[in-house]
């Protein structure tokens, strides 16, 4: 799947892998449920994991992307978070023309990075741009508004694993592939709102 990553493990065939495309359609379905026209993608130069343009395009909505690099040095987080802050921030000045109806971010640092700066800058989500963001349960930066994102929950995905390593010592066939599926949660940033209303 194009949307699906996994890795060989060193002693056998088998692949772990975690699963996006389910998470994605419902994500498109609530663009197109709410008449979203443009999207923009936000991330860094090069990366194509969650890469949400085909699924999009699929119902009709444009996707453009924005890639921005990380600062250099120490502290990988903190320059994700100061180059987004500082794109953003360089961007709003020129006014906000530009923003379109849903920021998409594959990073949830670099999200709550741009949640930060848009809001200095009198941005209202979900009025004025909605964000949704990538997220891996209890490893997500906090913020005051909670992100409508694609979740992964990574502890689940480690029992199920595990799991089927021992069902392996217990003599059961060891599976070919070990798979997550991410979900589409619902948050103050975009979609909660128009399912309140209904």
């Amino acid at each position: 799947m194009a949307t699906s990553r996994g890795r060989d493990t060193p002693h056998s065939s088998a692949a772990s892998d975690w699963t996006v495309d389910s998470a994605l359609a419902a994500f498109a379905a609530q663009c197109q449920a709410v008449g979203v026209k443009r999207v923009l993608a936000v991330q860094k130069p090069g990366v194509r994991h969650l890469d949400c343009r085909a699924t999009l395009a699929a119902v009709g909505i444009v996707c453009d992307t924005w890639e921005i690099p990380s600062l250099e040095g120490p502290g990988a987080i903190r320059n994700v978070q100061r180059a987004t802050l500082n794109a953003f921030a360089e961007r709003l000045e020129e006014g906000r023309e530009w923003l379109p109806d849903v920021l998409f971010f594959n990073d949830d640092f670099r999200a709550q990075a741009a949640l930060i700066t848009l809001e200095h800058a009198g941005v209202r989500m979900p009025d004025d741009v909605a964000v949704v963001s990538w997220s891996m349960v209890g490893g997500s930066p906090c913020h005051w508004m909670e992100l409508t994102r694609i979740e992964l929950d990574v502890e689940a995905c480690g029992d199920l694993f595990v799991g089927s390593v021992l069902d392996c010592l217990s003599g059961k066939p060891f599976p070919k592939k070990v798979s997550a599926q991410a979900v589409y949660r619902l948050g103050d940033t975009f979609g909660r709102e128009q399912q309140q209303s209904t």
